[in-house]
């Protein structure tokens, strides 16, 4: 019971009447399977015949009529509640309207002069959304209220909230959507969950809800609207409520996520951690085959808190989301599955009251039969917690259900311990790798980032340095645990932000005495030691103590005895016994050369960060325009080194120290590329446009050309950037120093390409040319000249430039991007070993002249050649190699790369409809490109939303149309099925031409992202499904490109468009042994294909 302002409420599905566990004890079999059997029916009730059947099988009708009546009363005498009733012929536990307070609540809702707080509202959110009923017997039994009473309560307070205009919360509205939705001829009832909306300024969906139930009512029962109704509508056109909502919840409905339990929901009051892997996990989890996930994590990784992320990202494909937990040390067979299939459960019970054996044939069968019962022809997710303590026949049972054709998408989450000490989750892992092919996702622990987000959110008044510095003491003891992390930070003192002293418990005191019997020698040795960190070797203390090797030896026995320090298991190295040691010598450190120790400590690191961290410990209570320059000597020290990361936190730092004072214009330069190298394209775009304002004032345009290229190219967009192509057009060409404006020129022309506008990049590439005076720059132009024209000149028009280029160019870094180019365009016109020659000398001479961004660019086309040849588990190993690599070496479009790759895959096999929700929840900046807008387009059409498809594709193409470039090509062409249904044929002309130049050659995407095949297939499908005639043509086309998988694909689309069956002689071949066997018809039927 929750007490608010003397008002007692009762929390439905927390209160109920309790059966006392004596009387549970005295129950006999009988009466204990009756009341298991009733519990787990729920409000529904169970007939006399059912219950009969289960109990007594065998008897004769009027004996166990007779029996049953009997139970019945002994159990009622047992308990000492009158709580099992018949009504309409069904038993069912049911409870009085009393055990709701929803009646009181209401009549002191109507008191005149009486109003609900905000706290009330609260309270009220918890009851409205608290539907779910959780059966179970346990030793104390709980019976719940029924869903008669829980709905006329929940009604009630629905209507004392409308009436007092209280304002809810949006997953409250989201349900109460719901339900006018189910029941639209409540009248009453839907028009007080209209103005509760209302209420919240969403005006759209308060009339939607008052238009439908006026509808059904006039419909149902021949009526108007009441007057609570029509007084509501004149209030909605009189804008009684104010301004709208921004964000309407229309939008929220479309996307809802699954049907979760409580204990899987998010916890929306925390920071999101670990959103990439949990996205990851969600898409993997929607696309496995079988639908199987293995999820493990050590102690105190949160792997709870990880899985109702990983629900949350998947959303609404997962359907129905039902929840088991393995008890450890318990060996209950089926344990995980008794918590929702209580039919499962009823039939385990008989058994063994029975004493008889179970056939588990006939088991799994009802179980299988019960999920469908419960999945209703939607898709059902099971998810298991701690399944390292699974057992055998749990196993076997979820093997059987995920191995059988079922009706409707059945998929399950195992989440385990990995790290316990019977290796329970490794042997589980082993044997469901062998047994249908999957491995298990390991968590990997917080990065210090992670740690900095959760200790600024729970202290955001502390300053960067300090949470800096908070962050890397508390990775250090928690191991990068969540749970752990987070039991740290709460333990921190918010007055000082230190950590509590920890360690074998002594005090400080203690450790002073220790430190003062200590001789003047060891008491330095130790001060020397702590500066370095809590491990050192014993050479750097010699250099940093200016010591012989041999008198260094005698201190550390010294220091060892007193057991403040100890040798640890590496050669030459001693530690720190413990924190609350290594804090007591460092308390000592100002009167025993502090900036002297940390200079030297910086000068034995190579290390750019832990060298930035001794400057500013080298300065503590100096002037802040001394630490400042040390942080900006740190931070350009990380950015030289490639720590674009570390190096935009010590800027950030440096500027946090004294904000009047503005970066000089080179550190601000860097400053920009750091932060545009980690991907913080937004905080990036502001820098730059500060640093090209103030550039411009001072006509200094060397440097504005350098702020504007900052970060290029691994922060280029796919797209282009319009704002970067301003910044750059806003230059003037002829200020620029002579030997930059060929630079200048290259750049817009990169730019101009990426956007589209064709003529604005010829303009620029013929600067750029008349600009080159080098070998290098004149190559360089060559590369402009081809993305310049890469939409309006063929292939093998624009493969002659460049390899007339290539022969005249010696310099290993003019080649490379030559080489790019050549692989890509050899591929598009069929010539393969070329090709993949041209992209082996690529990746060799990419990974000698250490340059990430091309490395990932040869793994891309790599990736791409092995889709199209079959070898699809080769391919997906090099496109995650190529992921790793990109987020390692901070490449923005990494990850929305991998997650195209993957459209690509689904989009062959026909399943892409199943990522609709998934770029539907996409972030902005990974779903800005017009490919992943293109591909949005194409699963909504294979999901059957037509009209949300028409209308993006629609948007797609004009945006194409107005600025051709090559990614717009290959976004066009994918959703080419959908324009065929648009109805707009002049727009459908337009396309039609800009396939024209590339007729006969392959479709590549990007650097090698996919190969859609001859560009004349889908040419062909802006008029409809292929016909024969269409089909026989792209056939021969794929012949001479000699690409298996479009091979194979042509002849697929052949006998589809001759409604004939393939001729399995001619594809069997093409596909045998390669990952294109997933391609081939079954049971004599032809594969359906995308964008059929």
């Amino acid at each position: 019971m929750v007490t608010v302002d003397a008002i007692r409420v009762s929390v439905i599905g927390e209160v109920g009447v309790r059966v006392p566990d004596s009387g549970f004890q005295r129950l006999q079999p009988a009466q204990r399977q009756l009341l298991a059997l009733l519990v787990a029916s729920g409000p529904s009730g169970l007939t006399a015949d059912i219950l009969a059947d289960e109990i007594w099988p065998d008897r004769l009708p009027n004996q166990w009529q007779a029996s049953l009546r009997m139970t019945v009363s002994r159990l009622r005498r047992s308990s000492g509640v009158d709580f099992v009733k018949l009504v309409d012929g069904r038993y069912r536990l049911e409870l009085g309207a009393h055990q709701v307070d929803a009646w009181y609540a209401q009549q002191i809702a109507a008191r005149p002069g009486a109003a609900l707080t905000s706290g009330d509202a609260n309270r009220f959110s918890e009851i409205l959304g608290s539907t779910e009923i959780y059966p179970g017997v346990e030793p104390t039994l709980t019976i719940e209220a029924s869903i008669r009473e829980i709905a006329t309560a929940q009604a009630d307070l629905v209507h004392a909230a409308a009436r007092q205009g209280l304002e809810l919360r949006r997953p409250v509205l989201r349900s109460l959507y719901r339900r006018v939705l189910a029941a639209p001829y409540e009248e009453d009832l839907g028009c007080s969950i209209a103005r509760l909306h209302a209420n919240v300024g969403l005006l759209s969906p308060a009339k939607e809800l008052l238009d439908l139930v006026r509808t059904e009512i006039v419909a149902t029962f021949g009526t108007e609207l009441g007057q609570a109704g029509r007084q509501l509508q004149r209030q909605l056109d009189s804008g009684a409520f104010g301004p709208a909502a921004f964000a309407e919840l229309g939008d929220e409905i479309e996307a809802l996520g699954p049907s979760v339990p409580t204990a899987l929901r998010i916890d929306e009051s925390q920071p999101t951690l670990r959103d990439g892997a949990a996205k990851e996990v969600a898409a993997e989890l929607i696309s496995a085959d079988p639908g199987i996930v293995l999820l493990g994590g050590p102690a105190g990784s949160d792997r709870r808190g990880f899985t109702a992320a990983v629900l949350h990202r998947a959303g609404s494909p997962l359907g129905r989301v039902l929840l088991g937990t393995c008890t450890e040390g318990v060996s209950l067979t089926y344990e995980p599955f008794l918590k929702f299939l209580p039919g499962l459960r009823r039939r385990i019970s008989r058994a063994g009251l029975e004493g008889s054996g179970i056939n588990q044939t006939v088991l799994w069968s009802s179980a299988a039969e019960e999920l469908s019962a419960i999945a209703a022809g939607r898709p059902v997710t099971v998810v298991i917690a701690d399944c390292h303590n699974l057992d055998s026949a749990s196993l076997d049972l979820l093997l059987f259900l995920a191995r059988s054709s079922l009706g409707f998408p059945l998929r399950f989450l195992l989440e385990g311990q990995s790290d316990v000490e019977q290796s329970e989750f490794k042997r589980l892992a082993a044997r469901l790798k062998v047994l249908v092919g999957i491995s298990p996702h390991t968590l990997a622990p917080l990065t210090l980032d992670e740690v900095g987000r959760l200790v600024s959110f729970t202290y955001p008044h502390a300053s960067s340095v300090t949470v800096r510095g908070l962050s890397e003491e508390i990775l250090l003891q928690s191991k990068g645990l969540p749970t752990v992390v987070r039991a740290v930070i709460q333990s921190l003192d918010p007055r000082s932000l230190r950590l509590p002293h920890v360690g074998t418990g002594q005090t400080f005191e203690v450790f002073s005495r220790q430190v003062a019997k200590l001789s003047p020698a060891a008491q330095s040795v130790g001060v020397a030691a702590a500066v370095l960190g809590l491990e050192c070797s014993l050479s750097d203390l010699e250099q940093m103590c200016d010591v012989e090797f041999d008198d260094l030896l005698d201190i550390i026995d010294e220091l060892l005895d007193t057991g403040l320090m100890i040798e640890t298991t590496g050669v030459d190295q001693i530690a720190f016994a413990h924190r609350l040691a290594m804090d007591e010598f460092l308390t000592t450190i100002r009167g025993l050369r502090l900036r002297q120790l940390h200079l030297r400590a910086r000068n034995l690191s190579d290390d750019p960060h832990r060298r930035a961290r001794h400057d500013l410990l080298a300065f503590p209570t100096v002037p802040a325009a001394e630490a400042r320059a040390s942080q900006l000597r740190s931070a350009r020290l990380l950015h030289a080194a490639g720590s674009f990361r570390e190096a935009a936190d010590a800027y950030r730092n440096a500027l946090g120290l004294d904000e009047s004072i503005p970066l000089e214009m080179r550190d601000a330069t860097r400053f920009a590329d750091a932060v545009s190298r980690t991907g913080a394209l937004t905080e990036a775009a502001e820098l730059r446009s500060e640093i090209i304002g103030a550039c411009f004032a001072e006509g200094d345009w060397s440097s504005a050309l350098d702020a504007a290229i900052a970060g290029l190219p691994e922060a280029e967009l796919i797209d282009g950037d319009p704002e970067r192509f301003a910044q750059l057009s806003a230059i003037p060409f002829t200020k620029v120093e002579r030997p930059r404006q060929f630079e200048l020129a290259i750049h817009l022309t990169r730019q101009a390409s990426l956007l589209g506008r064709e003529q604005v990049a010829r303009t620029w590439v013929d600067r750029a040319a008349e600009a080159a005076t080098s070998a290098s720059e004149r190559a360089a132009a060559v590369v402009a000249w081809r993305m310049a024209n890469d939409v309006s000149v063929a292939p093998a028009d624009r493969l002659d430039r460049v390899e007339r280029a290539l022969l005249n160019t010696a310099d290993d870094r003019s080649r490379l991007p030559l080489l790019q180019l050549r692989a890509l365009d050899r591929y598009q016109v069929g010539d393969t070993a070329i090709a993949l020659d041209a992209n082996a000398e690529f990746a060799a001479l990419s990974a000698r002249l250490s340059l990430p961004l091309r490395q990932w660019h040869a793994q891309l086309f790599e990736s791409m050649h092995h889709y199209t040849t079959g070898g699809w588990g080769e391919a997906r190993k090099i496109a995650d190699d190529a992921l790793a690599h990109g987020q390692r070496y901070g490449i923005s479009i990494a990850v929305p790369t991998r997650l195209a790759q993957e459209f690509f895959l689904m989009w062959l096999t026909n399943t892409h409809g199943d990522l609709t929700p998934v770029f539907e929840t996409t972030p902005p900046d990974d779903a800005s490109s017009l490919l992943f807008k293109a591909a949005h387009a194409v699963s909504l059409h294979a999901s059957g939303e037509e009209s949300r498809a028409i209308r993006k594709a629609l948007l797609v193409t004009k945006k194409v149309l107005g600025a051709p470039a090559a990614h717009g090509l290959a976004a066009v062409a994918l959703v080419a099925p959908v324009l065929a249904i648009s109805n707009d044929d002049e727009l459908v002309d337009q396309v039609r031409q800009l396939f024209v130049p590339l007729r006969g050659n392959a479709l590549i995407v990007g650097a090698g992202v996919a190969n859609l095949g001859p560009i004349d297939r889908y040419e062909a499908q802006l008029s409809g499904p292929l016909d024969e005639i269409s089909a026989r043509r792209v056939v021969g086309l794929a012949d001479a490109l000699g690409m298996p998988l479009w091979r194979l694909k042509s002849r697929l689309d052949l006998a589809q468009a001759s409604d004939s069956l393939p001729d399995m002689a001619s594809i069997v071949p093409i596909a045998a042994g390669t990952g294109l066997e997933a391609l081939l018809p079954t049971d004599g039927k032809t594969a359906r294909s995308p964008g059929s």
